[in-house]
């Protein structure tokens, strides 16, 4: 089991799939989650699989009563997705100069785009995103960063970036000019203490090590779900 993560489990929420991590202890997070987001501490993190019609007026307690409905910590992470959880959830690791991250992620497209772009063919990508995979649903990217040391707030900010464009490099591998969808969210979780790093950024070894997990978990779940280009030219 990767360091800091007790379990990794899929779970059921009214027949939905919600994929959870427990960790060994609270850690900070640093999150745009629904549930909990924000500066916080965690015992725990989930992502919770949503129709691809979903409108609920208060997203923020429906991820609650999820979590209460699993037995899962109150402060506990919780994000939202269309895509299929148990298709698409999983956990990657990556070493660098013996600097090992874990994530975890789910990844699915209908919604996606170019970064500065207005969301357009919404409609198209989705017709061809749910005769995929035997009509599995539009979705979102999530991902949560495990931390192997404790970090500064600028360091778990700074973490953001090369998440962000390790995301986009899983996208430009599997052929999109998309950089991500208009829903996605993003964790950054370290363990406390007093000896924190600083600097994280795209040179660093956990910003190398976080960047290469990102890829091959987002990665993962597009091979997993069948995502290709739908090819249409960039506005």
């Amino acid at each position: 089991m990767p360091k800091y993560i007790r379990s990794i489990q899929t779970l059921t929420f009214n027949k939905y799939p919600v994929g959870v991590v427990r960790f060994t202890e609270p850690m900070e997070v640093l999150s745009s989650a629904v549930l909990n987001g924000g500066s916080s501490i965690a015992d725990a993190a989930f992502i919770m699989e949503v129709p691809k019609d979903y409108e609920h007026h208060d997203p923020v307690g429906y991820a609650a009563e999820v979590r209460d409905h699993l037995g899962l910590p109150k402060n506990s992470v919780g994000m939202m997705t269309a895509a299929e959880v148990d298709h698409v959830f999983n956990v990657k690791s990556s070493s660098h100069n013996d600097v090992d991250v874990s994530v975890f992620a789910t990844a699915g497209l209908a919604n996606h785009v170019i970064a500065g772009e207005e969301l357009k063919d919404y409609d198209s990508k989705t017709k061809i995103s749910l005769k995929r995979m035997n009509a599995l649903r539009p979705g979102t990217i999530n991902i949560g960063v495990v931390s192997p040391v404790p970090l500064t707030m600028e360091a778990k900010v700074n973490l953001m970036i090369p998440i962000v464009e390790a995301k986009s490099v899983a996208m430009f591998k599997q052929g999109f000019l998309e950089t991500g969808t208009t829903s996605d969210s993003m964790a950054v979780f370290c363990p406390t203490g007093d000896d924190r790093v600083k600097w994280t950024g795209t040179g660093s070894d956990i910003g190398i090590a976080a960047a290469r997990a990102v890829t091959d978990a987002v990665g993962w779940a597009l091979k997993a779900r069948d995502e290709h280009p739908t090819r249409f030219a960039p506005h």
